[in-house]
Formats: C-alpha cells, sequence, structure tokens
C-alpha cells in the first residue's frame, strides 16, 4: 500500500538507513581493523532493522523477516560499556572533530538519536 513520503514508517526506517550510511562514511574515512570489525555487525543489523520497520505489522506473519530484539540492544550496551572502560572520564563535553572519522562518529551518534525517537514515534 502506498504510504506519505513524511509518514512515520518513512521516517523510522530513512532515519535508520541514514545512520547506516553514516558508518558506512566513518569507515570509509579509516576506524582501524578493530572498529570496523564492531561496526561491520552493527550495519548489518541496521539493514535487519531497517526491513522491519518498512514492513506493514500487517504484513509481518506472511513476510518473513529478520529477529531484532533485546539481546541485539544488550549486545550494543555491552560494546559501549567496553569502549568506556578503556577511556578517561569526561569532565566536559567532546568538541565533535579532530580525524574525519571520529567527526563522522559524531554525526552517527546524532543521526543514532535521531532514529531512536522516531522509532519511538512509530512505536506509538
Amino acid at each position: 500500500q502506498r504510504v506519505p513520503k513524511d509518514g512515520p514508517r518513512i521516517e523510522a526506517y530513512g532515519t535508520v538507513d541514514e545512520l547506516n550510511t553514516v558508518i558506512g562514511a566513518a569507515i570509509a574515512f579509516g576506524t582501524g581493523e578493530a572498529l570496523t570489525a564492531a561496526l561491520l555487525p552493527i550495519q548489518h543489523e541496521l539493514f535487519n532493522l531497517g526491513s522491519v520497520l518498512a514492513l506493514d505489522p500487517t504484513d509481518s506473519e506472511r513476510i518473513p523477516l529478520p529477529s531484532v530484539g533485546s539481546s541485539h540492544v544488550e549486545k550494543l550496551e555491552g560494546l559501549i560499556d567496553e569502549w568506556n572502560d578503556s577511556l578517561p572520564a569526561l569532565t566536559s563535553f567532546v568538541l565533535p572533530g579532530g580525524h574525519p572519522a571520529s567527526a563522522q562518529l559524531q554525526i552517527a551518534r546524532t543521526v543514532c538519536r535521531r532514529a531512536e525517537r522516531a522509532v519511538i514515534a512509530l512505536s506509538r
């Protein structure tokens, strides 16, 4: 069925797609082997999430979709904890910039927050 281009479903999966693209750009700028190895599976999960969001829930029983659940969130939270543990305590805000890859990852952070808001809006 046709939906408006500015509908909440389009906004949600479009923003997830944008996040995936921004992460890909960060990798292209050179994130290093370890970070790239962590980011590539996240990109695949974002593709899966986008496909789940793109499908009208009334079609979900007749079209098989990848599973997206709490285990994915827990895995991401584990990575965040692991990376934060290796950093000194923050005493002020970090200005975006520096290396092109790190600046791109700052963009990814903000796009991710927007995607989260869009998905929450869709779920209402």
